[in-house]
């Protein structure tokens, strides 16, 4: 077993300069029987986007946690946006018990009175860009009443919806939350590569936006314009030239 390591701090970033810096950080499994990933340091500036490769067990998904603040064994110094400005979308999202409103604004709440919520109509159209058009349907089929009453119906949502339609979901709440930093977990490895595609179309969009991907399929070059590869023995960066630069991850 590795020796205890201090833990990894984290601090909220000022205005100005990189919008998210990792410095000296040292990952280890939870039991800290395993080194994940060594002295790792790099920062991402504002509407950067960055994909994190490497073999399976490297510690991608790990590093994705620190970064969000999720994981803090090891030890490093992270300095990210604040949380209402950080935004982690998972594998598999987590589906609340409530309405499709509550689906559409988590972890935003409708009673907030310190965020702009937006309005019915705007999140039906995000349904809409997401793919999704098909639910608020399907519900008014079955309770009647207006497509803006649909938004107050409650379900089992991670039974009724497959994974593919949480995924789809789990990109509505990111646009309708809309962080300055976006940290996804293979958040589209259940859709189709035509699906994929208009997710990240949709999130390049957003030029503000910062995000940072874990994935395996050669299709993500495409959305990132930065690829860090975790290794056995460290880390390398490089720069994503074109979609055609590489074939595989």
């Amino acid at each position: 077993m590795l020796s205890a390591l201090p833990g990894i701090t984290s601090a909220v970033g000022g205005t100005g300069g990189p919008l998210l810096t990792v410095d000296d950080m040292t990952l280890t499994t939870p039991d800290s029987s395993r080194l994940l990933c060594r002295d790792l340091s790099f920062s991402i500036g504002e509407g950067e986007h960055v994909l994190i490769v490497g073999e399976s067990g490297a510690g991608k998904s790990s590093l994705l946690r620190a970064i969000a603040g999720l994981w803090t064994r090891g030890k490093g110094h992270i300095q990210r946006p604040p949380p209402g400005d950080t935004f982690f979308l998972p594998q598999r999202p987590y589906c609340t018990l409530g309405t499709l409103r509550e689906q559409l604004l988590y972890p935003m709440r409708p009673g907030d009175t310190d965020v702009q919520v937006p309005s019915d109509e705007e999140l039906l159209q995000t349904l809409e860009k997401v793919k999704l058009p098909n639910l608020a349907a399907r519900l008014q089929e079955a309770d009647g009443g207006s497509a803006l009453d649909t938004l107050d119906s409650v379900r089992d949502w991670s039974s009724m919806l497959s994974l593919g339609e949480q995924q789809r979901l789990g990109f509505a709440r990111l646009l309708v939350n809309s962080p300055r930093l976006a940290i996804l977990d293979e958040a589209s490895s259940a859709l189709d590569l035509d699906s994929e595609r208009a997710m990240y179309e949709l999130l390049a969009q957003r030029k503000s936006l910062t995000y940072i991907s874990v994935g395996h399929r050669p299709s993500l070059l495409a959305f990132h314009d930065t690829k860090l590869r975790l290794k056995a023995q460290g880390f390398e960066v490089e720069a994503i030239a074109s979609s055609q630069e590489a074939a595989t991850l």
